[in-house]
């Protein structure tokens, strides 16, 4: 692994601030849907902060060019978000709206590789739950609502929708790991969940947060192998800070 960041800030301006990045990755072992090859990606990308009112902007674009195997790699990735605050109206609401696409294989046959691969990514990134896919071969849409209900209570709703960017490439975990192929189906979606957070501040030191989180399947997840089931997530966690 290889790279380098500059970043360029501006606090009285629309742009907030500027990344430019290189990284580059060579893996010996790498597995896609077409298959496992030695991998030898570059990723040039930029990322843009802007804040004008009660409105914030994020853009992240990432090109990447590369070998994979004896074939070509050439894959991207674009991401949007707006989001919108209200911090006079009651309950502080935040509305927000995010949408990325990356791009997949168009060919598996093929010896060169379109897929998009997130480079060291975070584990919760789409959700809740892991297993709901992450950002190789996606088209996701992300809208979500954060209010302070009290001074104690937080309560966030957050919906994710997702789709295969291209039918002919499979489905993968968050961190890029392959996890189904894409050839025996022509369906492009693949599920939506639906989360709902409640963050209780009990005191300075001590939060208690609640997770529920719905995961229900598309086409793709069904007719594919192993076939899907929907699924739900609960859960109670208790922090405390020094």
């Amino acid at each position: 692994m290889r790279g380098i960041w500059a970043t360029n800030r501006k606090k009285q301006s629309f742009v907030r601030q500027l990344d430019f990045y290189y990284l580059g990755l060579d893996r010996k072992n790498a597995e896609f849907d077409q298959g496992a090859a030695r991998e030898r990606r570059n990723t040039l990308g930029l990322n843009a902060h802007e804040t004008a009112g009660g409105f914030s902007l994020l853009q992240e674009g990432d090109l990447q060019f590369g070998t994979f195997g004896a074939g070509r790699l050439l894959a991207w990735k674009l991401a949007q978000e707006v989001s919108y605050s209200l911090p006079r109206v009651r309950y502080h609401p935040v509305l927000e709206i995010q949408g990325a696409i990356s791009s997949g294989d168009k060919n598996p046959q093929n010896a060169d590789l379109q897929t998009f691969y997130p480079l060291f990514p975070a584990g919760l990134y789409y959700g809740d739950m892991v297993f709901t896919s992450g950002s190789l071969n996606a088209i996701v849409a992300h809208p979500s609502l954060a209010t302070q209900l009290s001074k104690t209570f937080t309560l966030n709703v957050d919906s994710f929708s997702l789709w295969r960017q291209r039918t002919s490439d499979g489905l993968y975990s968050q961190s890029g790991m392959f996890l189904r192929t894409g050839q025996t189906s022509q369906s492009r979606y693949i599920g939506a969940t639906q989360d709902l957070d409640i963050d209780w501040r009990l005191d300075r030191h001590t939060t208690v947060r609640f997770l529920a989180a719905y995961y229900e399947l598309g086409p793709y997840l069904r007719e594919t192998q192993p076939p899907g089931k929907d699924a739900t997530y609960l859960s109670i966690m208790a922090s405390y800070k020094f």
